[in-house]
């Protein structure tokens, strides 16, 4: 499989690649990992409104990591902001989000949380940073790089992306 450019070399490379994304997708979005998540926000609603907060949260989900897949990397580079600096800030937002995890039974949820919408829930925590989670956001920048990327192959990820999303509910 060298220079040579042989269909079965080439058909082999592109199934490899679609074969990565979706393994490194799957496991920054972390659909077995939301549950507990997901479970624990919706805890207090009515079934109806538990479908309601899932789905809303995969279409907000989508609507982040599809911003983020297209445009992310437009918008760090004008705020010169570069692909290390955002995964440090990324692990930062995860040890954040991973110690609140951890202590969150240590304290008693204040008057508020009862009176949220589903939406509201689907949004924060289940969407963000739950499903679209920083790990996955910078994922899907690395995953669609501008300069090693064309916008057909950066489609084919997200529509692996919509897959995984498909996967979560």
């Amino acid at each position: 499989m060298g220079h040579g450019g042989s269909p079965t070399g080439s058909f082999c490379d592109m199934l490899r690649s679609l074969v990565e994304n979706l393994i490194t997708l799957v496991v920054v979005v972390d659909p077995i990992g939301s549950i507990p998540i997901f479970l624990h926000a919706t805890g207090g609603l009515v079934p109806r409104d538990r479908r309601k907060v899932a789905f809303t949260a995969v279409a907000v989900a989508l609507f982040v990591l599809t911003l983020f897949l297209y445009g992310g990397q437009y918008a760090l580079e004008a705020m010169h902001i570069g692909i290390p600096a955002f995964r440090i800030a990324g692990a930062a937002v995860l040890f954040i989000f991973a110690v609140q995890m951890i202590f969150s039974g240590h304290h008693q949820g204040g008057a508020a949380e009862p009176s949220r919408t589903a939406v509201e829930i689907a949004v924060f925590p289940v969407a963000m940073p739950s499903i679209a989670s920083p790990g996955a956001l910078l994922a899907v920048v690395l995953l669609t790089d501008n300069n090693r990327f064309s916008l057909a192959e950066q489609s084919v990820t997200a529509g692996l992306m919509v897959v995984v999303l498909v996967g979560v509910l």
